[in-house]
């Protein structure tokens, strides 16, 4: 019984993590890391749309609405748990879609497939301004 209690009560913890988006636009609005990041995710989400074609740009619109839906807030969690403050998680888990964004768009001007090429790496600075080179 103690299992399923236990068990009942991290799924309950997990799906509480999420934020609604109010609370999202108060965070966002209380630090300007955070504005400009969000800005700059517009910028490579718009730009890589333009470049994606057919099925793909489908898939990048999908992961879009997943990510507004739920992936952002399971990314912040992953850094909250690691240690990092609430509003800090967020900014960067806003920098990791990013960072998916740029190597989508590298696979695409490079591959033509969306595909990143193994010896690609994006390093995770905390300098909003080095993804959007």
């Amino acid at each position: 019984m103690r299992v399923i209690i236990t068990i009942i009560f991290c799924f309950i913890s997990s799906m509480c993590f999420a934020i609604s988006d109010e609370e999202f636009q108060k965070i966002k609005s209380e630090s300007e890391l955070f504005i400009k990041a969000d800005k700059d995710l517009d910028v490579i989400f718009k730009r890589v749309l333009k470049i994606a074609k057919g099925s793909q740009k489908k898939q990048i619109i999908q992961d879009q609405k997943n990510w507004l839906e739920s992936r952002r807030d399971e990314i912040a969690k992953e850094f909250t748990d690691a240690g990092l403050g609430r509003k800090f998680s967020y900014y960067r888990a806003t920098i990791w879609r990013i960072n998916e964004l740029r190597a989508t768009e590298y696979g695409i001007k490079h591959n033509g497939n969306g595909d990143m090429p193994d010896s690609c790496f994006f390093t995770d600075e905390d300098n909003p301004e080095f993804y959007m080179k």
